[in-house]
């Protein structure tokens, strides 16, 4: 039976700009792209790993870079996070609930019993990250705390105790990202630093050969992304490179050897996703090319044999987000189209059969991210989670604990929030043939699914505007830009006047007013009738009526001099005064035309030269 856990909120349409570019940008140039997805919005990714038999969550959860450093990215209003382990998973949803199924022995899924789940059970809210290994797992809240639970023979829960915990404990402040390994664990805080604790085995913590820490201990600087996996470490720097240290008996630190390392060692450079499991290693560089390295006994790294490699090889290109899992590696491609690879066993792979493969296979497409523990879990395109695979203690999460190899869904596909109404920014404005002006829109409401903008001009002869919402002055003239949704159609517009360039009055008349007081600030310009033309909005007019005995602005002639002007409020009409520094002199009436959603100043400056 399936989790009937009620819709999701919406997914992240892509924006229209986005859409534009992967129609008219080559292959290679969408990749990039996509990658720039990924990485966003600051250039940072986190991995979260799990412990390698204890595989790894999905690649690449954002980050962003503020003043403060990085900051842990909240999931509402997008799609799911999912992760597995050897046996669990879990799910973030878009509304930043936790939910967790399958083994639960120690306490592990924090429900506060050691009773397994064949079903998602809800943890907790207002999560932005999570992380497991087999038996403890560590999650993130949006304000940056970090809380654990499960086994803690070793610590590695990082309350200093050795007491396992069956429902989340809060153990820091400040954490930007995080990754349970096997008995350890890693942490990124929002000053980029690494943190690690647990047990030391091999020099998995990379502090040196000491002992166990159930305390947190410092690792490096200037860490953007980490993995634990089993018994190993890896860790992506600021600059892109790649450093591992930790236990090395299959080559799964690549350094070439099968030597460990309490210490970190530098791998490869570009790098900007990372997933480490039992004994194997993967890698995206930033041209979206995937490199795999370590244990290989089952095809699990794609290479066509069951060779080891101690070095990273390339296996993919055009690859956005790899999972390694227990002794199976997945992919998703720039296409979106999903790829699976390795042992076989319990129909890991999705393709419907137990025969290993040791070369990539195309499984199904629109696939957004994936995890790989010794079963599978995904979220398609629609923000729905699918999951298959072994299913003993329940990880799969369909009711049962019956392996299957044919894809189950446990969510069903997301409910996008709709547009209500579409708001353009910027007011009605006269400018000159040659401008430009930059027009922007809000989206109602601030949480709308699809967030498109369809720009469009009545007459594109006289001024034309791009999807970016630029607009081009071409030929004199009056032209209505409207914005308009993809998703219902809602529409708002605003006037564009044109003036030719030639038909601007002579040197030493008032070609441009601006007006700005209190963050409203309007711009009024002289047209080839040689008025002096606003256009506000009603708010506009309000608060300059509200507000103002005096407004001050500056007055523009053709060289650039400066003057002063005032508006005086006088029974709701203007008077305006224009003069330099020298003095002021008056004689110019402004007044107000028409009562409708916007008002038009009009000023007659045929005569008000600047002295």
């Amino acid at each position: 039976m399936k989790a009937e856990l009620g819709n999701l909120s919406a997914l992240r349409y892509k924006t229209h700009e986005e859409r534009k570019f992967m129609k008219k940008h080559t292959k290679k140039s969408l990749l990039a792209f996509m990658l720039s997805i990924i990485i966003v919005m600051s250039g940072f990714t986190v991995v979260f790993a799990n412990e390698a038999e204890y595989a790894n969550d999905e690649v690449a959860a954002l980050l962003e870079m503020g003043i403060d450093g990085i900051s842990p990215v909240s999931l509402s209003g997008q799609r799911p996070f999912i992760t597995a382990s050897d046996h669990r998973s879990a799910a973030i949803l878009p509304d930043g609930s936790l939910w967790i199924w399958g083994y639960n022995n120690l306490g592990q899924l924090g429900d506060g019993t050691n009773i397994d789940r064949n079903t998602p059970v809800k943890i907790m809210d207002d999560v932005a990250q999570v992380s497991l290994s087999n038996n403890h797992t560590m999650a993130i809240k949006n304000d940056g705390s970090l809380w654990a639970w499960g086994r803690n023979l070793r610590a590695e829960l990082g309350d200093g105790t050795v007491t396992n915990r069956h429902s989340p404990v809060f153990i820091m402040d400040n954490v930007a990202s995080v990754s349970a390994g096997n008995q350890f664990t890693m942490v990124i805080k929002s000053d980029g630093s690494l943190w690690a604790w647990g047990t030391n085995t091999g020099g998995v913590l990379g502090i040196g050969t000491g002992p166990s820490s159930p305390n947190p201990v410092f690792v490096m600087d200037n860490v953007t992304s980490v993995s634990a996996g089993d018994q190993f470490t890896m860790a992506i720097k600021s600059d892109g490179s790649l450093w591992a240290w930790g236990v090395n008996s299959s080559g799964q630190l690549g350094d070439g050897t099968t030597t460990a390392s309490p210490y970190p060692v530098k791998i490869m450079d570009d790098v900007v996703s990372i997933s480490g499991s039992t004994q194997r290693s993967a890698a995206i560089k930033s041209d979206g090319s995937l490199w795999v390295w370590g244990r290989n006994n089952s095809g699990q790294l794609g290479d066509g044999t069951t060779t080891n490699r101690l070095s990273p090889i390339r296996v993919m290109n055009d690859v956005v987000s790899v999972s390694a899992g227990i002794n199976h590696t997945m992919a998703i491609r720039s296409d979106g189209s999903l790829w699976t690879w390795g042992s076989n066993q319990n129909g890991r792979l999705g393709d419907g059969t137990l025969i290993n493969r040791h070369n990539p296979i195309e499984i199904m497409d629109g696939v957004v991210s994936v995890s790989a523990g010794n079963h599978s879990i995904l979220v398609k395109s629609d923000g729905s989670i699918w999951a298959w695979g072994n299913n003993g203690y329940g990880q799969v999460g369909d009711g049962t604990s019956t392996t299957t190899r044919d894809p189950v869904m446990l969510f069903g596909p997301t409910q996008a929030t709709p547009v209500t109404g579409i708001t353009i920014d910027q007011l009605s404005q006269t400018i000159f043939t040659g401008e430009t002006t930059q027009l922007s829109a809000t989206i109602q409401p601030l949480d709308a699914a699809n967030k498109n903008i369809i720009w469009s001009s009545s007459n594109n002869a006289i001024a034309a505007i791009d999807d970016n919402g630029l607009v081009t002055a071409i030929a004199a003239g009056v032209v209505t830009i409207t914005a308009a949704t993809e998703d219902s159609n809602h529409t708002d517009s605003i006037t564009i006047t044109v003036v030719d360039e030639t038909s601007t009055p002579d040197q030493g008349h008032i070609r441009s007013i601006t007006i700005a007081k209190d963050n409203v600030q309007i711009v009024g310009r002289t047209n080839s009738n040689g008025e002096l033309v606003f256009n506000i909005t009603q708010q506009q007019f309000d608060m300059l009526q509200d507000n103002l005995g005096w407004v001050r602005g500056y007055i523009t002639d053709i060289d650039a001099s400066h003057g002063h002007i005032t508006f005086t409020n006088i029974h709701g009409s203007w008077e305006l005064e224009v003069g330099d520094e020298a003095g002021f002199f008056t004689g110019h009436t402004v007044f107000i035309q028409g009562f409708n959603r916007e008002y038009t100043i009009v000023v007659n400056i045929n005569d008000a030269s600047i002295l």
